[in-house]
């Protein structure tokens, strides 16, 4: 991506997109945005940013106008529901007095996803939309361009120098370097990976409904007092009837996200759009099997706001044999190139750092590096993510699969074992 007066063109405005011409501008390289999406589609949910994109936004100036719009975070609590006999108070003088099922929260184990000593900042849990408010403001601020409801239709010609392509409205261009931001259903990654069955996202088989609740209708347990070790927040909580997640997501902690995820059929673009549009089934779905949770769970559930439900269906990518096309001018980032699993918290993250080291391998041959080093770093993300999603297990599923304590304290990173995710990740050395 060599210093050029012509602009880069990027295809998407979501956080891959516009950190990439935020990185580029850092790098005095011109850039142009192009959004399918108007200027006034609110995208929904929030997102966690983990030390390694919050390093970058602060590089970019981004930091300081989102750190005090989330929640700061440094440890995530995996726990777990039990069920215990209590004797009913009601009986408790009769003789041979009945028992009832009490739910009680068990702590399974702490993962430090931020820590300002160890690796500079706290996470931060905030809306998606309030990071994409700033990051467009920001580009405005720099002039850098963003044309709305501008659809990538083909590419026209592809040189070894440059790349010409339409728009749907029948519109072209030309520009140096052509780079695909535009997500799990990139329309550019189809122009590097030609071949549909190794580039088409993968039906993962389950999907998470989400909505938000105050957290005063909650009302949760103070996890510093004993007995409530496993009500740390954010929480993940893991009963035989799944899992569900709590997670504030304002400063204040008054908001809070409630996540529940199930095994799911695969459905169209128009069948997830439907689904999503259905606030009175989705809201039914979320209140399924309440007795397995405990009071402060049932409550939260039972009393979230219901337009507030947002669907998230689990969709991977298989690894894809490269990100730049044949002739090097078409490059795909973000989820356009790699879906992570999100139980690491790490996919706008991974776009942030995918984003942030392209723009600084200015030279081809830098590009060549770039490929290689952010596919085995992503590759060790992703098997990040799946050593976590163990901790979803039933502890005696977890216990079956007798992994030792050395592996479990890497994964946690309590003493810093995750340097190599929430340090510079090997981004600077391009």
């Amino acid at each position: 991506m060599p210093n050029s007066p012509e602009p880069i063109a990027i295809i998407g405005a979501g956080i891959a997109g516009l950190t990439l011409a935020l990185s580029l501008h850092h790098y005095s390289i011109p850039s142009v945005i192009y959004e399918m999406r108007p200027e006034s589609h609110l995208t929904p949910g929030p997102i966690m940013l983990a030390p390694n994109a919050l390093r970058i936004f602060d590089k970019l100036g981004v930091y300081e106008r989102i750190r005090d719009a989330g929640f700061p975070i440094e440890g995530l609590t995996f726990s777990q529901t039990v069920q215990q006999k209590q004797k009913d108070s009601a009986k408790e003088d009769s003789v041979g007095c009945e028992k009832q099922e009490q739910i009680k929260v068990k702590k399974v184990d702490d993962w430090l996803i931020g820590h300002e000593k160890m690796y500079g900042y706290k996470a931060l849990r905030i809306m998606r939309q309030s990071v994409l408010v700033v990051l467009r403001a920001l580009c405005a601020d720099v002039g850098i361009p963003i044309h709305y409801s501008k659809c990538f239709s083909h590419i026209t010609l592809e040189s070894p120098t440059s790349v010409s392509f339409a728009f749907t409205d029948g519109s072209t261009a030309t520009t140096p370097f052509l780079v695909g931001a535009d997500g799990i259903w990139s329309r550019i990654r189809s122009i590097v990976v030609p071949d549909p069955e190794k580039a088409e996202p993968v039906w993962a088989g389950g999907l998470a409904i989400t909505a938000t609740v105050k957290a005063e209708a909650i009302n949760l347990p103070n996890p510093l007092q004993d007995g409530n070790e496993g009500w740390g927040l954010p929480n993940i909580m893991s009963s035989n009837a799944g899992v569900v997640l709590i997670v504030p997501y304002t400063l204040d902690g008054k908001l809070i996200q409630l996540a529940r995820q199930w095994p799911w059929e695969n459905l169209s673009k128009d069948g997830w759009k439907k689904l999503a549009s259905d606030k009175q089934f989705l809201h039914d779905q979320l209140l399924r099997d309440l007795e397995v949770w405990p009071e402060p769970v049932r409550r939260g559930l039972e009393k979230l706001e219901k337009e507030s439900i947002v669907v998230w269906p689990y969709y991977s990518l298989p690894k894809l044999e490269r990100w730049r096309s044949e002739k090097g001018r078409v490059i795909i980032v973000g989820d356009a190139a790699h879906a992570v699993p999100p139980m690491a918290g790490q996919g706008a993250c991974q776009g942030v750092e995918g984003a942030w080291s392209l723009a600084g391998a200015t030279l081809n041959d830098a590009l060549n590096l770039w490929e290689k080093q952010r596919q085995e770093h992503v590759a060790k993300v992703v098997q990040l993510t799946k050593d976590l999603n163990s901790l979803r297990l039933p502890l005696q599923e977890r216990d079956k699969l007798g992994l030792s304590e050395e592996f479990w304290r890497n994964v946690m990173g309590r003493n810093g074992e995750l340097m190599w995710l929430y340090g510079n990740g090997g981004i600077e050395t391009l």
